[in-house]
């Protein structure tokens, strides 16, 4: 989630975080945090190979909205005898199409991507549902 905020909410999330290690993989150092955040919105997608416990390993995509914002992720997690680097690479197409599929249903634009989505001038498509109005221009608001 840390991917998908904008420049000056993350710098701000940095300037106060404690980055505490969990494990000899953990990242404690803020240029290596940015690192792996600009790897993560490069990709699209984040993994967690023991850096938060180290028995675990994670893969995370964005679920987006019909204007390209991230609303949500959705991963999986397992065990590390459970998830081999390449079963958790081959699990990650499957979490991707869920991702793919959820953002669709959402209105999101096939492939978009946090970096795509940066380069967009426009939105170039209808959303699935119809946008709902502002509570002020409602009747009943305005009382």
């Amino acid at each position: 989630m840390l991917a998908a905020l904008r420049p000056e909410q993350l710098e701000h999330y940095l300037e106060r975080a404690e980055l505490k290690p969990h494990t000899p993989k953990s990242i404690v150092e803020v240029g290596a945090l940015r690192q792996e955040i600009e790897e993560i919105r490069r990709a699209g997608i984040a993994y967690d190979d023991g850096e938060f416990d180290a028995e675990l390993r994670c893969v995370a995509v964005p679920v987006r909205d019909f204007t390209g914002q991230v609303i949500g992720a959705i991963g999986i997690s397992g065990p590390i005898w459970r998830l081999s680097l390449q079963v958790l690479q081959n699990r990650a197409k499957l979490v991707q199409a869920a991702a793919d599929k959820l953002s669709a249903d959402f209105g999101a634009a096939r492939g978009l991507t946090i970096g795509t989505r940066r380069r967009l001038k426009k939105v170039t498509h209808r959303p699935a549902f119809p946008r709902q109005p502002k509570w002020n221009s409602w009747p009943h608001a305005r009382a």
